[in-house]
């Protein structure tokens, strides 16, 4: 996810000026990380602002999407091809955290199904299985 942060980071700001810095934009990015952090490491409070943080994300992301199929419109672009790896962790959110990505942004689970019914995407990314095995390694390390 860090990766994905960093990148995702990375190219919001490539668009612009190189000699400029774009705070705001990274800020965003680190929202999101954040956010997601808070869901899967917080506890209480913080693990609920991170929810409703997270959903805020999701729904406008959602409005971006609207109806068309892919953020590419008929195909994957850019915008799936960054996004797609988080799509994994709706699975995981629903376990650790008792909420549905399903029940509050439908459009953006369907579009996670379509990306991963390309080969492309699911010999890429780690299922959510590995994701949920590598979240008990992490947790188990964690408390040694």
């Amino acid at each position: 996810m860090a990766i994905t942060r960093q990148f995702m980071a990375h190219r919001c700001m490539e668009k612009e000026s190189v000699s400029k810095t774009h705070p705001e934009r990274k800020k965003r990015v680190n929202y999101v990380y954040e956010s997601s952090r808070k869901v899967w490491m917080g506890k209480g409070e913080d693990q609920e602002t991170g929810k409703k943080e997270l959903i805020e994300w999701c729904k406008l992301l959602e409005g971006e999407l609207g109806d068309k199929s892919y953020f590419g419109i008929e195909t994957l672009g850019f915008v799936d091809i960054a996004l797609v790896p988080f799509y994994n962790w709706f699975i995981f959110f629903k376990t650790f955290a008792d909420f549905s990505f399903e029940a509050e942004c439908p459009k953006l689970v369907s579009w996670g199904k379509r990306c991963f019914e390309k080969e492309c995407v699911s010999k890429s990314l780690p299922n959510p299985d590995q994701i949920y095995a590598a979240y008990l390694e992490f947790q188990k390390r964690m408390q040694m």
